[in-house]
């Protein structure tokens, strides 16, 4: 008798706390949203979001992200937001705070509230930002969950978690939406806002697969190139850097290239990498050649981005790695694949360095400093990834003296990636410092060009590798680097490595 009524006590515990686990997923707070309206032309679009599952007459925050990436008042872009509940009548205060925050209070009824607002992108960004936020135009868009839809918390609006929403899209006549999300009855399921893209244009598309990896390369607008001679330039890419990395990755992936959303002068492009998803965003030069150079690399450093660090568990911030280490790892793939030979690397090299030559901050930020205030202004970002991706040639190029050849900075990124990305371990400065250093006696690049600011003195640094360099009146006043009338034999075919997969 004790033993059942033990057991009955048992069974009733065990039901309540089922029946409370239940409770408290229903309470968890769920957002049903829609996206519709969409004028590329206006470069806006109505939001209609359901919230469910708010705790009753509790007050509640709703932030929207008003920061990123040194892009200030995003949320400045929220026109006419209202809450309502059972129409007009049940319309419910909304208290702004400021900074995209606002607080309201739902009824104790326990009725969804609908969220309404329009969202309004027609604010001119540099350049080099229209890539980082959602951005929309006459031919294309490129939307962000996470900049576009608020993130639901308590009433401090210091507890805001991300959480999964489910999103329809309509796209304008004519458009399709590509979002890396599974849909059922035309709704997106997305488990992470932060790393979701939705795309919007008129796209010519192709599928490709690089080992497990199912691509789909994307197209829309008029260039001085053909769709083709984009889709065989993204599936090289994607190839060669999955052989590069031993990738084990597998699932569907995205590479889109779209035009600017507003008429610009001048070559320039803007690239962001957002989970499985590579987007660029191009306007073509005066000189064709240098708009299909300006493609192949942009394109390859956000393709690399698929890997670093978007596969890692990254603890901090080290972006002198993922940003300038990618950087040259995009050279690498061209010259790998023969898109770049050996004098358009080493004049890739030399810019870099003119970069660094000229960056205020360079002999007094170290490239870790650097990593932690890139956005805080352009000489900070430059050194970062300017002055990254020059180190990681130096890097290499000593790493290749140093083993005659046997190995490379690809051997350390596939070292990374095995051991990091793949056993799930979390990694930071001291992981990534502590495997560049195996490869050989490099405590003086670790010491000198990551951790500290001593001067690069690239004319006498290259030396070693076979290499001069000039910068005069001779050269157009470009950092010129050539290989040395008398470099030895050993030294040319190292440098002919550099092209090589060995």
């Amino acid at each position: 008798m004790h033993i059942l009524n033990r057991r009955l006590k048992v069974a009733v515990i065990s039901l309540s706390l089922s029946a409370l686990s239940a409770a408290i997923c229903q309470a968890e707070p769920r957002l049903t949203c829609r996206f519709g309206q969409i004028r590329p032309v206006e470069r806006s679009f109505n939001v209609e979001c359901t919230m469910a599952g708010l705790a009753q007459g509790k007050a509640v925050a709703l932030r929207f992200r008003d920061r990123f990436a040194g892009i200030n008042r995003l949320s400045e872009r929220i026109y006419g937001i209202r809450a309502t509940t059972g129409g007009d009548a049940g319309r419910l205060p909304l208290e702004i705070r400021g900074d995209g925050l606002y607080l309201m209070t739902p009824g104790n009824d326990g009725e969804a509230i609908q969220l309404t607002y329009e969202l309004r992108l027609g604010r001119a960004l540099d350049p080099s930002q229209y890539g980082l936020v959602s951005t929309l135009g006459p031919q294309a868009g490129i939307l962000h969950p996470i900049d576009i839809l608020p993130q639901i918390c308590s009433e401090s609006a210091n507890d805001c978690a991300e959480s999964p929403i489910r999103l329809r899209v309509d796209p304008p006549h004519g458009w399709k939406s590509i979002i890396s999300a599974e849909a059922k009855g035309g709704v997106f399921e997305i488990a992470q806002p932060s790393s979701t893209l939705i795309l919007l244009g008129q796209f010519r598309e192709r599928e490709f697969s690089a080992g497990s990896m199912r691509l789909r390369a994307v197209i829309a607008g008029a260039w001085g190139f053909s769709d083709e001679e984009f889709f065989t330039l993204a599936e090289s890419i994607a190839k060669e850097q999955a052989s590069m990395i031993e990738s084990r990755e597998s699932g569907d992936y995205v590479v889109t290239l779209t035009p600017f959303p507003l008429p610009l002068t001048g070559l320039r492009s803007s690239g962001i990498c957002v989970g499985r998803n590579a987007v660029l965003l191009l306007n073509q030069g005066n000189v064709p050649q240098q708009s299909v150079g300006l493609l192949r690399r942009h394109l390859a450093h956000e393709m690399f981005h698929y890997y670093l660090p978007n596969v890692f568990n990254v603890r901090e911030n080290f972006d002198w790695f993922w940003e300038g280490f990618t950087r040259y790892a995009a050279l690498l793939t061209l010259t790998r694949q023969k898109l770049l030979d050996l004098q358009g690397y080493l004049d890739a090299i030399g810019e870099e360095y003119e970069s660094y030559y000229y960056n205020p901050l360079s002999a007094h930020r170290s490239l870790i400093a650097a990593s932690a205030e890139k956005f805080s202004n352009q000489s900070m970002a430059d050194l970062v990834y300017r002055k990254g991706t020059l180190v990681a040639a130096l890097y290499d190029l000593e790493v290749r003296r140093q083993s005659k050849g046997a190995l490379s900075l690809v051997d350390a990124l596939k070292t990374l990636y095995q051991n990091y990305a793949k056993q799930s371990a979390t990694v930071g400065n001291r992981e990534v410092l502590t495997e560049l250093g195996r490869l050989g006696d490099l405590a003086g690049i670790i010491r000198d060009d990551i951790e500290g600011v001593r001067e690069i003195d690239l004319p006498e640094r290259v030396k070693p590798y076979g290499l001069f360099l000039e910068w005069s009146r001779a050269t157009s006043g470009k950092a010129k680097i050539t290989i040395a009338p008398k470099a030895s034999a050993e030294k040319k075919r190292i440098l002919d490595g550099v092209g090589s997969r060995q």
